[in-house]
């Protein structure tokens, strides 16, 4: 009976390992420039590079929230408006007082959905295996200026 438990656990142990590996395979990452945040869906829309064509991701109950890198010093341009650097702030406010998890998430809506009204970018890394791409981690950042 003990033999069959731990073939079992080596088993199971196993497969997640190669499911893992296999998940990794079609992550990618790289900046986004946000247009829109369907609240209802979690559906972001964007420009992967900053350019088109645009793009799917979906935020999922385990994407992870990583706090902004708020841009010190720099005036503001068309394509970072101040309100971003409001937002990233905001942001930064949520990730240090809420933990991960659903309650976070909550709380980063509206943030998510003022950076999309604004354009704001975010570097994220996303699964491409499934459609829309789901968002693995989110970090907002200035978009780079041409």
């Amino acid at each position: 009976m003990g033999r069959l438990r731990l073939a079992a656990i080596l088993s199971a142990v196993s497969v997640m390992t190669v499911a893992g590996v296999g998940n990794s395979a079609n992550t990618v990452g790289g900046l986004v420039q946000m247009m829109d945040f369907e609240e209802e869906t979690e559906v972001l829309l964007g420009y992967p590079n900053q350019e088109p064509p645009l793009g799917w991701f979906k935020r999922v109950q385990n994407s992870a929230h990583l706090p902004a890198t708020v841009p010190v010093g720099v005036p503001p341009s068309p394509i970072l408006p101040a309100a971003c650097s409001g937002q990233f702030r905001a942001w930064n406010s949520i990730i240090r007082k809420v933990p991960e998890g659903p309650g976070r998430a909550n709380a980063l809506l509206s943030v998510l959905i003022h950076m999309s009204q604004h354009q704001c970018c975010a570097e994220i890394v996303r699964d491409t295996g499934s459609e829309p791409a789901t968002i693995v981690s989110i970090r907002p950042t200035s978009c780079p200026t041409e």
